[in-house]
């Protein structure tokens, strides 16, 4: 996982991006080491670049405790955009219905510029 912050119509937001299949301890792992590189940006809009992950593995439940432990480590975030080139529609609707839950909105992008759009619309 690779992680930054960056800028787009001078909005700040962090992005994340995964090139394998999305497993929790690999997160939980990745995630332990950045957040005390980002937390004091209060970051409030994260882009998820998940174009290039293997969605085959995922299960709904991941997704959910994903999110809940991404919000635990930054509470502030409020706008996510997911890239995706692959993902199956139920697992796109599970990532809406968590970020939701968890207080985010969320929206699916195919193309990274369109999700920077959103992401920073203002």
């Amino acid at each position: 996982m690779k992680a930054l912050t960056s800028s787009y119509r001078s909005n700040k937001y962090l992005q994340i991006t995964r090139s394998n299949s999305i497993n929790l301890e690999d997160i939980k792992e990745s995630r332990r080491r950045i957040v005390p590189l980002f937390e004091a940006t209060n970051i409030e809009r994260l882009l998820s670049d998940y174009r290039e992950v293997n969605f085959d593995s995922v299960r709904a439940v991941d997704i959910y405790v994903q999110l809940k432990d991404f919000k635990e480590d930054f509470p502030q975030c409020k706008w996510v955009a997911l890239v995706h080139r692959s993902a199956p529609q139920n697992l796109l609707q599970h990532y809406k219905n968590a970020s939701s839950y968890y207080g985010m909105e969320l929206t699916v992008h195919t193309e990274l510029e369109a999700a920077k759009d959103w992401l920073c619309y203002e």
